[in-house]
């Protein structure tokens, strides 16, 4: 497991995110590694 899949493992376990929410956007930009879903998803739930 690399480090952008332990991150967003822990950001799950945490209730920052859901896995769908990053499953979803993992399926609209497969390019994108997981860190930058994470942080997008981040972002997504504290627009601040």
């Amino acid at each position: 497991m690399n480090r952008g899949s332990i991150r967003a493992r822990e950001m799950v376990e945490a209730g920052v995110a859901d896995l769908d929410d990053l499953e979803a956007l993992k399926a609209k930009g497969a390019a994108m590694s997981l860190n930058e879903l994470a942080a997008l998803t981040l972002a997504h739930l504290d627009p601040a």
